[in-house]
């Protein structure tokens, strides 16, 4: 088990978010255009795109798994292993040009899960918005059938 290995596996992932950060985006547009067989398309894709994305992080779990297993140099209990201590572990096994990409990496999924995450807040917020309309018009028609079809106000 090699550093190059789990680069491999960062490089997918990065790919599969940025296929998320796509759909999110697309669908966005597909809220504000109230297109709801594009909505669903969309919604259908980043389905897709995260089954793949969790198949990719059960990956880099056991790959980390498998280099910590073969390298426990690092002489850490159980109980602390976590990211730094591996990663501190790896700056001690594997050449610095590797690990900057390896970082280099991270860094990138960290900026792009952001993204997605403020994506899917923004279309949820378009969401909560359009039922607060749809309410609110109802609520106002609901009302108005009480008067004479002339004085209705709409």
């Amino acid at each position: 088990m090699n550093i190059q290995s789990l680069t491999k596996v960062y490089e997918d992932q990065l790919n599969n978010l940025q296929d998320l950060l796509m759909a999110a985006q697309l669908k966005q547009k597909a809220v504000i255009q109230n297109n709801r067989k594009t909505l669903e398309i969309y919604t259908l894709q980043e389905e897709s795109v995260l089954t793949r994305i969790n198949r990719k992080e059960q990956e880099r779990e056991n790959f980390i798994e498998k280099i910590f297993n073969e390298h426990n140099r690092f002489n850490l209990k159980e109980e602390d292993v976590n990211f730094e201590n591996v990663i501190a572990g790896l700056l001690k096994l594997f050449n610095p040009e590797e690990l900057t990409k390896f970082n280099s990496l991270r860094e990138e999924i960290k900026f792009t899960t952001q993204k997605i995450k403020d994506i899917n807040f923004q279309n949820k917020r378009l969401i909560e918005q359009a039922n607060g309309v749809i309410k609110q018009t109802l609520g106002i028609l609901l009302k108005s059938q009480k008067k004479p079809l002339l004085d209705r106000k709409i």
